[in-house]
């Protein structure tokens, strides 16, 4: 395991030997805070990874789509009790534990593989339309013209 993510999980275990509080946000701030300083790669795929644990997609950024996989029905941007925060600080120490798993054993190119067939299988409006993107610009190589979407504005400016 790398000393970052180490370090990350030791901060879900004990959260006030690294911010003020135990709350979930601030485990987040100081998680997402210190892969930033470290130049993003520590969590590189993480919120992909995270989003193939769940069945819907979402742009929310990682610390929402945990809370929005732990708590359904909640709005992710809620308040928190301290029991939900709790239990969120948990689920974060074991996902962060098995997506570092599951990079070391397979790269994060297979992280990415993973994203890319879980994308694949659960078409929605985003993959629609970035099916349509692809098979417009193919069109537009193949026959020379301006590729446009469904609404007729140019979809690739050429």
């Amino acid at each position: 395991m790398s000393a970052p993510i180490e370090m990350f999980i030791m901060a879900c275990q004990k959260p006030l030997m690294f911010v003020q509080t135990e709350r979930y946000e601030s485990v987040c701030a100081f998680v997402d805070s210190h892969d930033i300083a470290l130049g993003g790669g520590c969590l590189a795929g993480f919120r992909e990874w995270l989003m193939t644990q769940g069945d819907t997609w979402t742009n929310l950024p990682w610390p929402f789509m945990l809370r929005k996989l732990v708590f359904p029905m909640l709005d992710p941007t809620g308040a928190l009790s301290d029991a939900e925060s709790k239990q969120l600080v948990l689920a974060l120490e074991r996902s962060l534990a098995q997506y570092h798993h599951c990079r070391d054993s397979g790269g994060l190119s297979a992280v990415f593989m993973r994203y890319h067939q879980w994308l694949e299988s659960h078409p929605n409006e985003i993959n629609n339309e970035r099916l349509a993107r692809i098979i417009a610009a193919a069109r537009q190589k193949k026959d020379g013209g301006v590729a446009l979407s469904t609404e007729g504005t140019p979809l690739i400016e050429g």
